[in-house]
């Protein structure tokens, strides 16, 4: 019998590292729960990963910069019964500067 696996939260899984990441935990056979400040991206990303790979992704637009943030994220995870087995925390700010 194959070993169920709970799921794996992505934040900042619109795109870059985030994204990567996620490609690599769904190949692993882990269901997803994406998170990102890109919604259409986000969506896209999710919808694509899902068809592609036939394993659950859920996706949550989020703004993790706000505050109380991180409560309202936990709060979505346990009203939706997301049981978190791996948490990579990929989500930051990054602004482009010329010296």
């Amino acid at each position: 019998m194959k070993e169920q696996k709970n799921t794996a939260l992505v934040t900042g899984a619109s795109s870059g590292i985030g994204l990567a990441i996620s490609h690599e935990l769904i190949q692993r056979g882990y269901p997803l729960l994406m998170v990102s400040n890109e919604e259409e991206k986000l969506e896209e990303a999710a919808r694509d990963l899902e068809i592609k790979y036939g394993i659950r992704v859920a996706y949550l637009y989020m703004d993790l910069a706000k505050y109380d943030s991180a409560k309202e994220l936990f709060e979505y995870c346990k009203t939706n019964n997301f049981i978190i087995d791996i948490l990579v925390n990929n989500a930051g700010i990054f602004f482009f500067r010329y010296y």
